[in-house]
């Protein structure tokens, strides 16, 4: 049995979080969203995914405070 791919998407537009969230699933990858940089640290933490894409401009915790 294959593992999933686990990716973590960062973004504060909920429209781009689910479409982009969309296309990834019908990749076959397992998603993981968060609409904030803060959520998503702790997801990171939590879930350890194998590939994070993140917005760079968020309010709160910027993308380039992520990475």
């Amino acid at each position: 049995m294959k593992k999933q791919t686990k990716l973590l998407y960062i973004d504060d537009d909920r429209a781009l979080l689910e479409m982009i969230g969309k296309f990834f699933k019908r990749l076959d990858y397992n998603v993981l969203t968060a609409r904030d940089g803060e959520e998503g640290l702790k997801i990171f933490h939590a879930k350890n995914p194998d590939i994070v894409l993140v917005d760079l401009k968020m309010p709160k915790v910027s993308g380039f405070e992520v990475l």
